[in-house]
């Protein structure tokens, strides 16, 4: 909590005015892709049973990070606790 209290007000200010700013104009829809694929002409499409592949292996890797840095916080707060 410190790292929050240390950022001043006009700092989350603006964190959440360039945060409002990137969903609203930014990150709309682009070329007629679905919402969310902002990667342009350049970026490789998959077809379905490709594409539920790579999107279920996406998922599997998310999940497993936030495995990993909830051990991460389980340890640290373990080792806070019997290291006074």
């Amino acid at each position: 909590m410190a790292a929050v209290s240390a950022v001043p007000l006009l700092g989350w200010l603006q964190i959440i005015a360039f945060a409002g700013y990137a969903e609203t104009k930014l990150l709309q829809k682009f070329n007629g892709n679905p919402a969310g694929d902002v990667g342009g002409d350049k970026w490789q499409r998959y077809e379905e049973p490709i594409k539920s592949q790579k999107l279920l292996i996406e998922l599997k890797n998310g999940r497993l990070a936030m495995l990993g840095m909830t051990g991460m916080l389980v340890g640290e707060r373990l080792c806070a606790l019997f290291t006074q």
